[in-house]
């Protein structure tokens, strides 16, 4: 018995002991879509971030307010770069077997997929077989593959002109919460002279909506210790909100203790890979100052594309529905 506990009280307890951490917002918005993911339908975000190069001479003479540190929110969402394995490497492997059933062609009819296999297997077989609505392909906040979307054509467009430099597009899926539950999503990118940083928060009450608070940032040729952000990965979350479902009954009458236990060991040296957040370190850094801020709210539709324009960069935004 003792064999069986042990392993369940130290992965129960990265749940509990990070619970502690993770703000409340986040907490509840991912038991909401764990319980019912039907009440959060999955939308697409397309955003586009540019400098506008060539400034008018009356905008050169415009007046803009001294920026304020900007204060990010304590619930900021990581926007993903790389692809991240919904199974186990280890699965992946043993999936990559020889087998005489190979996918041929896929036909897609009504956004429904059904694979059509060689002569290995009844025919009648597949005829029979019921249709299953097409699963999202990617993990929410990862930024996706644009090829051949129309946002691709427009981002080649604008890189074509030598009036605007991109500083700044991805397009990502994730759940829409109302106000009371939306969390904001991390925008991010610098390159050798210019940036961008802010965040942009997208719900849904009865229109669509986005609060918009992005800057341009400019590169310095400091270099100092910065914290930096503290922010935290959905995915992460509710897988381990998942496995802690299946767990917490088994430690219902454990309470504080098992939490406190949790605390001290995972911020012990053999287990600070397993500690996945919240993601915060000192590092040496590249200093880029603010310069100019949009600070917007839209009432939106879904797919129409929003164009938030300010004398020196521009904001295009997007917002649609998966539709399954």
């Amino acid at each position: 018995m003792k064999k069986f506990i042990i392993p369940l009280i130290c992965f129960t307890t990265l749940f509990l002991s990070a619970n502690e951490l993770v703000p409340d917002k986040l907490v509840k918005a991912v038991d909401s879509f764990k319980k019912n993911p039907e009440l959060h339908p999955i939308h697409k975000i397309d955003l586009i971030v540019f400098k506008n190069l060539k400034i008018s001479e009356r905008d050169t003479e415009e007046i803009f307010p001294l920026l304020e540190e900007f204060t990010f929110s304590s619930d900021l969402i990581e926007l993903s770069i790389n692809p991240s394995f919904l199974v186990e490497k280890e699965s992946i492997g043993k999936g990559l077997t020889a087998n005489k059933e190979v996918i041929k062609t896929v036909n897609i009819d009504n956004n429904k997929a059904i694979p059509v296999l060689t002569d290995s297997l009844d025919n009648s077989l597949i005829e029979n077989k019921p249709k299953k609505p097409l699963k999202l392909s990617f993990p929410y906040f990862e930024k996706t593959d644009n090829k051949g979307s129309q946002i691709s054509v427009l981002i080649k467009k604008l890189e074509a002109k030598k009036e605007y430099e991109l500083l700044f597009n991805s397009s990502w899926y994730q759940p829409m919460f109302n106000k009371e539950l939306a969390s904001p999503v991390h925008i991010v990118s610098r390159n050798k002279k210019n940036g961008v940083k802010g965040e942009l928060i997208v719900y849904k009450e009865r229109f669509l909506h986005s609060l918009i608070k992005i800057r341009l940032i400019e590169k310095t040729s400091d270099y100092s210790k910065v914290n930096q952000l503290t922010t935290y990965d959905f995915n992460y979350l509710l897988n381990l909100s998942k496995v802690d479902s299946k767990l917490t009954s088994f430690f219902n009458n454990i309470g504080r203790e098992v939490s406190t236990f949790s605390s001290w060991l995972f911020r012990t040296k053999d287990f600070t890979e397993l500690y996945q957040f919240p993601k915060e370190s000192l590092d040496l850094s590249e200093v880029y100052i603010d310069k100019f801020e949009i600070n917007e709210t839209l009432k939106m539709k879904e797919n129409e594309y929003y164009f938030i324009d300010h004398p020196y960069f521009g904001i295009i935004l997007k917002i649609s529905l998966w539709h399954q």
